[in-house]
């Protein structure tokens, strides 16, 4: 079994800061230093990978936030400035999401083609689940998200009793995710990666929500569970795009010839 970590408030001066927060930030320099390492290499104009990132970080720091309050909207009602207290609770989801709109945002002020679009995209989520992977760790410090009584060795020793972790649970599976970018790679099909994950994560994210001990449910359905269907739907619509931008790039090469054949 996985020990229940314990790790003390750092204080610097008048202010303390729990580990949590601090590799929530090493996470966020990672992958946005990787972002732009990844970006050079793949001779993409690392300017438009950094402001990228930038609107990608910021649009999902909010959205993270934010998304967290659905999994207890009793916070804010007991207190309406949790709105921008941006660190003050994070969900992945949520960071998927204003990532996503971010990201937009940013494709909206920038026109490029989509090919190039998509070959952004395919760096910004592998930049982002490097950056999660330290997120996710800090859950596990935290121990914010426990999961139902086992006695697996994929358990944390709790004080009252051995049980999932499913921050910890997260960070063993996000490498696989991570490892899955070489292989997709080798297709060359831009957006393929994205839209992989995009589909492959939150089918984890359902499975682990069955680890859950009490999701908190709308309706009779979990808000991961909502979730994650909506992030597949997403997942499916850059994939048929992908493909359906890869099919005309196929078929323009195969008309020239005919065309070719009918000059005199």
């Amino acid at each position: 079994m996985f020990p229940y970590l314990q790790i003390p408030l750092w204080h610097l001066g008048p202010y303390s800061f729990g580990v949590f927060r601090i590799l929530v930030a090493t996470g966020i320099l990672v992958g946005y230093s990787i972002m732009l390492r990844k970006a050079r290499r793949a001779g993409l104009d690392t300017g438009c990978a950094a402001e990228l990132c930038i609107w990608a970080v910021i649009c999902g720091l909010l959205g993270a936030h934010w998304f967290k309050l659905a999994y207890q909207p009793l916070l804010l009602w007991r207190d309406p400035l949790m709105l921008i207290q941006v660190f003050n609770g994070l969900a992945s989801f949520g960071g998927v999401a204003g990532g996503l709109i971010g990201a937009a945002i940013f494709f909206r002020r920038r026109p490029m083609p989509a090919i190039d679009v998509f070959r952004y995209l395919d760096l910004l989520a592998f930049a982002f689940l490097c950056g999660l992977l330290f997120g996710r760790f800090g859950c596990y410090t935290a121990h914010d998200h426990p999961g139902i009584r086992t006695t697996s060795w994929l358990a944390v020793q709790y004080p009252k009793g051995p049980r999932y972790d499913l921050g910890l649970l997260e960070v063993l599976l996000i490498p696989f995710f991570l490892g899955l970018f070489g292989v997709v790679k080798r297709f060359r099909l831009p957006g393929l990666y994205v839209g992989a994950v995009l589909i492959l994560y939150p089918c984890a994210r359902l499975w682990l929500d069955t680890l859950h001990e009490h999701p908190p449910r709308y309706w009779g359905i979990s808000v991961d569970q909502y979730a994650s269907f909506a992030c597949i739907l997403v997942g499916v619509a850059i994939l048929v795009s992908m493909l359906r931008g890869a099919a005309r790039k196929t078929a323009v090469p195969a008309s020239l010839p005919a065309a070719a054949s009918d000059r005199p």
